[in-house]
């Protein structure tokens, strides 16, 4: 049998998760899930050139 021991979400990408009791699983996968990351001016421009830039948002 195999059962789930842990469930951990990532909401940026790369940095600490955070345990979670439960998940809600959406199109893209575990909701909050590595839905940000941080990256250097020069990371974002060439992020541009492969990503849509409509789902890009500096902050």
């Amino acid at each position: 049998m195999i059962y789930v021991s842990q469930l951990v979400i990532y909401p940026i990408k790369s940095l600490r998760g955070i345990a979670v009791d439960r998940a809600v699983l959406d199109r893209t996968g575990f909701q909050y899930d590595r839905r940000f990351m941080l990256v250097t001016a020069d990371e974002l421009v060439e992020a541009i050139h492969h990503e849509q830039p409509a789902a890009l948002a500096i902050i």
